[in-house]
């Protein structure tokens, strides 16, 4: 019989020892700054757009200038 109760001693410690390991608080998370507005994806194609544009319009001018000329 004491052995048994020598098992159930044990196992209740080690039982208790997780049950406080798991509810230890969690630690804080990185400080929160402003929040930042991410420029990626939709401007660059609307630059790359706007770039092909005035690109093609200088073309498309340089083109008539030579042609009248």
């Amino acid at each position: 019989m004491r052995k048994y109760s020598r098992h159930f001693v044990l196992l209740l410690g080690l039982l208790l020892i997780c049950f406080v390991g798991v509810a230890q608080p969690r630690p804080p998370g990185p400080p929160r700054g402003p929040k930042a507005i991410p420029v990626d994806g939709g401007i660059s194609i609307l630059a790359a757009a706007g770039l092909a544009y005035g690109a093609r319009k200088l073309y498309i001018n340089n083109k008539k200038i030579n042609i009248d000329e």
